[in-house]
């Protein structure tokens, strides 16, 4: 019986070395490879914050204007650019909470952003942002034609407030 266990045992040995001897000749390339993108641009990270303006063009006719928070507050975060012209970040406007994901496209001096919400809301859409000196000049268009609010305007400053907690 224990000649049979350390027969099995060393079995399972020279297979198992067998098996890691493959590994170290395999030919380079033939992994899996990882691409790190650097970030890039954290000039415009942060929290960029205006009114949230509708656009009154694209109503149909017969709609009237929202009665209350005809242009809330967006507070638009961007949080990261990667060197390949990535963007992450999220956006705020009446305390919903939607993350983007997006791209920067560079021409020289002039920076445009193009971000877009998951699309799993009604409410979701599409940034398209120029920077000016130091504003963010845009819009946002609803992914969903059937909305009452199609499109809105802005022209974000970066906040300089920063949180302290105590």
């Amino acid at each position: 019986m224990k000649r049979n266990i350390c027969l099995v045992l060393l079995l399972v040995v020279i297979v198992g070395c067998k098996e890691g001897r493959g590994r170290k000749n395999e030919a380079p390339g033939t992994k899996d490879s990882v691409f790190v993108e650097h970030e890039a641009h954290q000039e415009l990270y942060g929290n960029w914050v205006g009114e949230f303006v509708v656009d009154e063009n694209t109503l149909e006719e017969g709609d009237g204007l929202p009665i209350t928070d005809y242009s809330p507050k967006i507070n638009l975060t961007i949080k990261k650019i990667t060197d390949k012209g990535r963007v992450f970040g999220q956006n705020v406007v009446k305390g919903n909470l939607r993350s983007f994901v997006g791209k920067l496209e560079e021409n020289g001096s002039d920076f445009r952003l193009l971000l877009d919400e998951p699309g799993d809301k009604k409410s979701d859409g599409r940034f398209e942002i120029k920077l000016n000196h130091d504003t963010l000049i845009g819009s946002w268009t609803a992914y969903d034609p059937g909305v009452k609010i199609k499109k809105r305007s802005f022209k974000l400053l970066k906040s300089n407030s920063h949180i302290i907690l105590i």
